[in-house]
């Protein structure tokens, strides 16, 4: 079964912060927030990454990170969760319990909130735009951090290849001691971006979850 998004994620990890008084451990919040998943199942919750974290946790870690860009969770304690002000807020602009809206089609434009009312059509529609350019990213990060490293290669080399810096696909496999060797040698493009690959995939090996 496929995991929430990490959007989905974000106003239940929000409720369950909340309802354990504002602040929590990280262990104390997985369980709770997967309840608001029904559809997931024990081997879902049970399932670990290559890298050995369970991808549940992994998940929901993520969706608390986006929380802290966004300022909804504080971040400044390491291992501590606690909501904001501004988490508070949001969690009053939303329907309880995590259901969907089930007003009209015909609801009036005055039962809206005042901030949607006041834009413009083009307004709505860049906020709508950047609101699915951003859920998007998140959920695309969210599967490239899922793969392994030999996965992680392969999309940077063909990054690099897409961007004209590695020739074609098969000559972005080459190796190069270092950029700058290959500069001063006068080696072509293809190396510097291959070997620029080789260490992109050196520090997936050590990407760590927030």
């Amino acid at each position: 079964m496929p995991l929430p998004t990490q959007t989905e994620v974000e106003i239940p990890l929000l409720r369950v912060i909340e309802s354990l008084g504002g602040e929590a451990m990280p262990r104390d919040v997985y369980g709770p927030v997967a309840k608001y998943f029904p559809q997931l199942t024990e081997e879902d919750l049970a399932a670990r990454m290559d890298s050995g974290p369970r991808k549940w946790w992994n998940h929901v870690q993520w969706a608390r990170q986006r929380l802290v860009e966004k300022q909804e969770i504080d971040g400044s304690v390491r291992g501590v969760w606690r909501i904001t002000p501004l988490g508070r807020t949001r969690l009053g602009s939303v329907v309880p319990d995590n259901r969907v809206d089930k007003r009209p089609n015909n609801t009036s434009p005055s039962s809206l909130p005042a901030s949607i009312v006041s834009e413009s059509p083009a307004a709505l529609i860049e906020t709508a735009h950047r609101e699915l350019r951003r859920a998007l990213s998140a959920e695309l990060l969210q599967v490239v951090m899922g793969c392994s490293p030999e996965f992680f290669e392969r999309l940077v080399i063909d990054l690099l290849v897409k961007m004209g810096y590695g020739g074609t696909r098969s000559e972005g496999g080459e190796r190069s001691v270092s950029p700058v060797t290959a500069v001063l040698t006068g080696s072509s493009r293809k190396t510097v971006s291959a070997s620029a690959s080789s260490t992109c995939r050196q520090n997936a090996g050590t990407r760590q979850t927030p």
